[in-house]
Order: structure tokens, then C-alpha cells, then sequence
């Protein structure tokens, strides 16, 4: 079976116009505003195609300068009158020359600096070989000159009637392999078919003192032992290089495992480090070859996208957010997997890869905050100038000591003689910065004993004892969501009660009778903007609760 690539198809004139193509060009050059070739092409490559399409020599191998595929094989023949069709392969992909490596395209350069690579295609038809050197420099040679070459630099190599009929027999992926002089050298052969139909044969010639022992150690270095991404070394270095160096437009995500250390502690790490890899596998496809990616870290990814287009960024966002939440699907106990993301562009919205990773961080650090599960896309118009923002100011954390000592005055208060229980509770309301504090009273909750805070929103509280709420107390009397948003997957139908009422995060205690009856509840509520509890809080606020429970009961109040 003669293999055949994913390329890249266009359809131009004389004067290299372009008339048609598939959507791999707009991939490659990161946008869709190209009429002719001379727009993403160098001025010498055009010259060459442009005297391919005089002398109809049909192919040209060079190296572009841009996009994922440094090095190409150019293939152009007649179309219709005054048309050409042009196909681009990706020589690498075809001669498998880093067929083992799965983030190739960050990788070309470590390959390429152990290794010095020559390249040939043969057309058996016209009985034509076309050879290009490391240095992108290409002639036409008769196969009897190529043949001399190369027997220099092979031992073990057919006469050359034998080696001719192989290339014109090639049906499949053929290596083979030689040492001379203390080098070890491979030879590929890869067929394919070109536009006009024909078979034609690639052939790759990799040759160095160690060869692929260097790359494949090189490569094997460059991997995150678990996950096969790119490691936090290599995915940083090729961020600066490709932003720093190269000037190359780049879109960094940073995208961060939600609560990963509860799923660790909850499952184990043999489960997280199974979570580990299935998320770098949904982050790889996802991508695609519009990037690449690396694990930066614990359960911390980046992503190094090859392109600003904020439309491109935040369809790839989305598929990794709802790709790692179909996890969820997989686990016991309605457990949820998600992810935050946070995203900046150079050079859009930073002029270096140092304040790249920096905006980027920070907007992840925004993600966690408005309720995990979310990927925040940074732009100007949007957030202002977060690069310069403090981080306080960027999370909006609310930051509260509940362990004061001036908080522990209220269990003083709790056993004085006639404890204030209004005012305790008030107390309650205000160190914890809630946006309002119910306290309910019955056991379908129809009496509001006391309130405080913002009463524009519903506080009726007969949804606490509906069925599929109330269970949530069934094993306790206390009830802490610090984000509602990540558990509208696992608890849709109890989560939606809240989201009637705007609640973004809720710290509820129900007080109960003997028999586990409900009697009132207290419900301090977080509205519009998600919140994270510390286990401090949660802690202080239950034994509050359990203080004001057991005076309410010795009062008769409940």
C-alpha cells in the first residue's frame, strides 16, 4: 500500500495567485488573509515553484519558514490551462524520522542539532532525483552521481542497477541501516502518490556518530516521565524560544487540575497519576497541531499555541475544559474532574515570554476564583492591566483571619447568662464577609428568625427541606460549598435551587430534633461572586452553629 500524508493543497496560477486550498494552508501560516504564495513564502522559493511551473520538473524540497513543518517537499503540476495544482508535505511526518516522538513539532530543533539529515525524492516515471542537503541546499543529480555519493558514506549498498530497481520497486516504508567510519547512517524510503497520480519515493539519509541514539536520548529527556508531554525544562524553553527569539505568535494556556490534592487524598496517587495522564491525552487532542504541550509541573499544564486568533484559543479552551469534565463520567461517588484555565498572547497582550507566563498566570488565578471549572482569555478591553495589577487585587480574594482572637470573644458571649443570640449572629454575619445571613425557624422553614444583608434577592427557605436538598445534611448537620458552579455537575438538581437565588457559595447548619426532623437552619451566603472556605472557617462557623443550636433548644426557641 503506498502511504499517502495529510498535506497541504493549493490551487494557483502563473503568477502564483491563489485560486483554491484546503484549510491545513491556514493552519500553517496562523491566518486566512493570503491571495498568493509570495504572502507566506520566501522570494527565492517563489522564483523556484515559479521555474517548477516553466520546465515542469514537478517537485522542489526546501525548508519554509513558517508554520509546524520546517522541512517540505513542494509538488506542482498542471491543473487545467493556466492552473497548477501545488501539494506541501511534511517530510518529517513522511520519512517517520520522528515517528516515535509525539510532540514533534516542538522537538525539530533538538533532532536537528545532534543530526545532519539529507533528503532526495526519485520519480520513476521521469527517472529524476532531486537531493537536498542539511543546509537546504538543493540540485538535480543523475542517480548514477547520487549513487557515488552515497556509496562514501555506505558500506553495505547494493550495485547500483540493484539499489535503482529497489527505488523503483518501493511499495512501502523501507529503512535501512549501515556503519562506515565510526557513523551509523539510515536510509528511509517512503512512497507516495503526487497530484498528477504518480508514485514518487522520498528518501531520507540521517546520519551521525550516534544517529537516533542521540535524538531518541535527547527526545526521552525532553518527556515528562508520566504524562509523555513535553517536561516543565522543554516546554519553557521552547516558549521563550519561539516568543523571545523567533518573534512567532504565541498563545499560552495555563491550565491547572481543579482541587487535584482532594482527588489525590480521596482516590489515591495511583488514581491521580491515571487522572494525570488521561488529561494530558484530552490536552494533546485537543491542540492538535496547533500547538504543543508540556506538563509544567504537579497537575499543572501549558500549552503553547501557535496562533493569537481569539475565537481559534477559545474553541481549544473550551475542548479542554469539557473534555477533562467527561472524566467525571469514569469516577465512583459523582466525584468531578475539571480544570481552570488561564490564557494571554504575545504579542497582543505582552511584549516577552517572562511577562507571558506572568498574564497568563494570573488569569488562571481568575479562573479559580469566579468558581473554578472556567477558562479565563485575557484581553485589555476586558480585564485593564492585570500584568501590573497585585495578585490581591486580581483574585479579589476576600481575605479573613477567622482565627482572631477578637472572633473567639463570641464563644464568650455564647455562655454568658442570657447569651445574645441576634447579636452573636450578627457577629457570625460580619467576620465571615458573607453577603447575607439567614437564620430559619420550622420545619418547613417558614419563619425567618433573623436576617442580615442584602434582601433584593429570595430568602425563602422552603427548598432546604425538599427532598433532594435535605439530603445533602443526611450525614451531617453542616453544609460547605465553597463553588456551586464545579457542582452543578455531580448535584444539578439541589445545586439549582441555589442558582435561583443567586448563591455562589453557602456555609448552611441544620439544627434537627432527636429523630433527625429538621427544626431551622442557619444559612450564610456567599451572592454573584464564588468564594473558596478555608478549613479554618468552616471549623469556626460549625462550632458557632453547634453553640447556637444548643442555646436555641435550652431557650425553647426551636
Amino acid at each position: 500500500v503506498l502511504y499517502k500524508f495529510d498535506y497541504i493543497n493549493i490551487i494557483i496560477d502563473s503568477e502564483l495567485n491563489i485560486i483554491k486550498c484546503n484549510a491545513s494552508l491556514y493552519q500553517m501560516v496562523d491566518t486566512s488573509n493570503i491571495v498568493c504564495l509570495a504572502d507566506f513564502l520566501s522570494e527565492s522559493d517563489c522564483k523556484n515553484i515559479l521555474n517548477i511551473l516553466n520546465d515542469g520538473s514537478g517537485n522542489y524540497l526546501t525548508k519554509l519558514q513558517v508554520g509546524t513543518c520546517p522541512y517540505v517537499l513542494i509538488d506542482v503540476n498542471t491543473y487545467l490551462d493556466g492552473l497548477y495544482t501545488m501539494n506541501i508535505y511534511d517530510v518529517l511526518a513522511m520519512s517517520r524520522i520522528v515517528s516515535f516522538v509525539e510532540e514533534k513539532n516542538a522537538i525539530y530543533e533538538n533532532i536537528f542539532s545532534t543530526l545532519n539529515i539529507d533528503y532526495f525524492t526519485y520519480n520513476p516515471v521521469k527517472d529524476q532525483l532531486i537531493y537536498m542537503n542539511d543546509k537546504g541546499v538543493q540540485t538535480k543529480l543523475t542517480f548514477k552521481s547520487f549513487f557515488a555519493d552515497l556509496k562514501n558514506k555506505f558500506i553495505n549498498i547494493p550495485k547500483i542497477n540493484i539499489y535503482k530497481q529497489k527505488l523503483i520497486d518501493c511499495d512501502k516504508y523501507t529503512v535501512f541501516e549501515s556503519e562506515y567510519d565510526s557513523r551509523k547512517i539510515k536510509l528511509t524510503l517512503s512512497p507516495f502518490y503526487n497530484t498528477l497520480g504518480e508514485k514518487l519515493v522520498l528518501g531520507t539519509i540521517v546520519y551521525d556518530s550516534l544517529s537516533n541514539a542521540i535524538a531518541e536520548k535527547n527526545l526521552s529527556e525532553d518527556l515528562d516521565g508520566l504524562t509523555k508531554l513535553l517536561n516543565k525544562i522543554a516546554i519553557e524553553h521552547h516558549i521563550t524560544n519561539r516568543v523571545d527569539i523567533s518573534k512567532n505568535k504565541t498563545t499560552l494556556l495555563f491550565v491547572d487540575i481543579d482541587d487535584f490534592k482532594l482527588i489525590n487524598d480521596t482516590y489515591g496517587h495511583v488514581f491521580g497519576d491515571n487522572i494525570l495522564i488521561k488529561v494530558a491525552k484530552i490536552i494533546k487532542n485537543c491542540i492538535g497541531y496547533n500547538g504543543v504541550a508540556g506538563r509544567f509541573g504537579g497537575d499543572e499544564f501549558l500549552v503553547a499555541l501557535n496562533t493569537t486568533d481569539q475565537a481559534v484559543v477559545r474553541e481549544i479552551a473550551r475542548a479542554i475544559r469539557t473534555g477533562i469534565q467527561w472524566l467525571t463520567a469514569e469516577l465512583d461517588d459523582n466525584s468531578v474532574i475539571s480544570c481552570s484555565i488561564g490564557s494571554a498572547r504575545y504579542p497582543d497582550d505582552v511584549s516577552n515570554s517572562m511577562d507571558l507566563f506572568k498574564l497568563a498566570d494570573k488569569c488562571l488565578y481568575r479562573a479559580k476564583n469566579k468558581g473554578k471549572n472556567r477558562y479565563v482569555l485575557y484581553t485589555y478591553e476586558k480585564h485593564g492591566d492585570m500584568l501590573n495589577q497585585s495578585d490581591e487585587v486580581i483574585v479579589g480574594a476576600i481575605k479573613i483571619d477567622i482565627l482572631a482572637q477578637k472572633n473567639f470573644d463570641m464563644i464568650d458571649k455564647c455562655y454568658e447568662e442570657n447569651p445574645p443570640i441576634e447579636e452573636i449572629f450578627e457577629q457570625l454575619y460580619s467576620i465571615g464577609k458573607f453577603d447575607r445571613a439567614i437564620m430559619y425557624k420550622g420545619k418547613n422553614m417558614e419563619e425567618v428568625l433573623y436576617f442580615h444583608g442584602d434582601d433584593n434577592y429570595s430568602y425563602d427557605g422552603s427548598y432546604l427541606v425538599q427532598d433532594n436538598y435535605y439530603s445533602l445534611f443526611a450525614k451531617q448537620s453542616y453544609l460547605c460549598l465553597s463553588n456551586t458552579t464545579q457542582l452543578m455537575l455531580t448535584h444539578k438538581k439541589e445545586i439549582e435551587l441555589l442558582f435561583e437565588r443567586t448563591v455562589k457559595a453557602v456555609f448552611q447548619y441544620m439544627f434537627k430534633d432527636e429523630n433527625g426532623n429538621p427544626l431551622g437552619c442557619i444559612s450564610l451566603e456567599v451572592l454573584e461572586n464564588p468564594r473558596t472556605f478555608t478549613a479554618e472557617e468552616s471549623y469556626f462557623y460549625t462550632l458557632i452553629c453547634r453553640i447556637i443550636e444548643r442555646i436555641m433548644k435550652r431557650k425553647n426557641l426551636i
